[in-house]
């Protein structure tokens, strides 16, 4: 029996922990996600001034109640400036800022985006100095009145201020376009949630539904496991009702010549219909996904003055990866062919079995033909055209986490259709500065203790 690991949307596209911490670093180096440094009023009791914090890479984490994240923000060499009631500075300062908020799916114009969004209600924020910091803060908080827990607490909340009034928000995704129409490989909606893997294994993961048309199904709330394949950061799923209905159903109906509601859902011939190639009926026609091909059975006749022809056939439809680039095949058919002859047909031995044959024949391949057209145009040409490259061919960029522009598929599991990929970046950390040296024979640096030959060297 086929699967159905989607939940009901059309597409499930799932990134894992691991993959959006390591966007993240790239997007936080490359200047593009959050502020390397942030300053924050201060006014705590008798003490006024600013804190000066420089932060490091930032690091997400989805052991939350879903679809809540969290991010850690290192700061250090940072500094708190007082004014009042004596100048002084405090450095160095360092700890962490923890965000907790929830992952979300906005409107923007005719794009939607999944973003953590601090101004739609409060992020819960908790800040925690080190012991270091802490210690050099005492006579301040002393002279305030304050204990730490209680700074701690309201640089919280100045912290939350800041984010609301400075940041806004923090992008998961870039704009995606949305669209309500009929083409079943434009996005019509989209939903997200988080996977908490409670297992040692910890396999946590950002989901995402995908819904191409309005009539389409989806439940986030059904997506509760992580179905990225061991030693891949994500994952690409299409439901086989989608391929089947949706992509093939419409392409199968054109390539025979015929209205689409002569073909029941998925895709199962409802009626008695012309055959391709203008010779007989095709009376049954239906296409399932069976193990990791697409099975395709069929019935075609056709008749003529003392005889009569039936044929059962079946073949098979494997999605592959040549490459880089999606490939169709189909088997060659099985065909089971029962004819009957009148008394007259028979005593005259016409020879009709190779007429039989090649009849059936055409038939046969002509509706092979369409339908492994119709798959070849639904799934390589018009949704992987090119191979997979900045975006799913006509499907716009789907959310592939906060710098994702395209994929680069390793591999394709059918059943429901999966794409193996990693994902490639759309910005990379900026190269501030490069070269070459070539140093003397046999010279040779330890780079951990900068210790060389005779010498001490001195890290800055």
């Amino acid at each position: 029996m086929a699967q159905d690991r989607t939940a009901s949307y059309d597409m499930l596209v799932q990134i894992s922990e691991a993959e959006i911490n390591s966007q993240l670093e790239t997007a936080f180096l490359a200047g593009l996600i959050f502020p390397p440094s942030m300053v924050i009023p201060v006014a705590v009791g008798a003490v006024q001034g600013s804190a000066n914090l420089n932060f490091s890479v930032p690091t997400a984490d989805l052991d939350r109640p879903r679809p809540g994240i969290g991010l850690t923000l290192p700061f250090d060499n940072s500094a708190l400036d007082i004014t009042s009631p004596v100048p002084a500075t405090l450095a160095p300062l360092a700890g962490t800022i923890t965000i907790v908020d929830a992952i979300e799916v906005i409107a923007q114009g005719a794009n939607q985006i999944v973003t953590v969004d601090f101004t739609n209600g409060a992020p819960v924020v908790t800040v925690a100095f080190d012991a270091a910091s802490q210690a050099l803060l005492a006579p301040a908080l002393a002279l305030a009145g304050l204990s730490q827990a209680q700074t701690d607490a309201i640089v919280a909340q100045m912290v939350v201020q800041q984010l609301q009034t400075g940041v806004g928000r923090i992008d998961l995704s870039p704009p995606i376009p949305v669209v309500d129409d009929t083409d079943p490989t434009t996005i019509f909606d989209i939903d997200v949630t988080t996977v908490n893997d409670t297992t040692a294994a910890d396999r946590d993961c950002v989901a995402f539904g995908i819904r191409m048309a309005s009539d389409s199904g989806g439940n986030i709330n059904l997506v509760t496991g992580n179905f990225i394949p061991t030693g891949s950061r994500s994952m690409v799923m299409m439901s086989n009702f989608w391929l089947l209905a949706r992509v093939m159903r419409p392409r199968v109906a054109t390539a025979l010549g015929r209205p689409v509601g002569d073909f029941d859902t998925p895709l199962r011939l409802n009626r008695n219909v012309p055959a391709p190639g203008g010779q007989g009926t095709l009376t049954r026609l239906e296409a399932r996904i069976e193990g990791n091909r697409i099975r395709v059975d069929g019935r075609a006749a056709d008749s003529g003055t003392g005889w009569s022809a039936v044929s059962d056939f079946t073949f098979f439809i494997s999605i592959g990866l040549s490459g880089g680039q999606l490939t169709v095949t189909a088997t060659t058919p099985t065909v089971d062919t029962d004819v009957d002859l009148e008394w007259w047909v028979v005593l005259l031995s016409l020879g009709l079995g190779a007429l039989f044959g090649g009849i059936i024949g055409v038939i046969v391949a002509a509706i092979v033909l369409a339908v492994v057209e119709a798959v070849a145009e639904g799934i390589v040409d018009n949704l992987v055209s090119g191979g997979i490259s900045g975006s799913l061919g006509s499907i716009p960029s789907l959310p592939l986490g906060p710098i994702g522009g395209g994929l680069t598929l390793a591999s394709v599991i059918l059943d429901d259709l999966e794409l193996r990929c990693s994902i490639t970046r759309s910005h990379a950390v900026p190269i501030k500065n490069a070269g070459s040296h070539i140093s003397l024979s046999g010279f040779a640096i330890d780079l951990d203790t900068g210790a060389g030959p005779g010498r001490q060297l001195c890290r800055r």
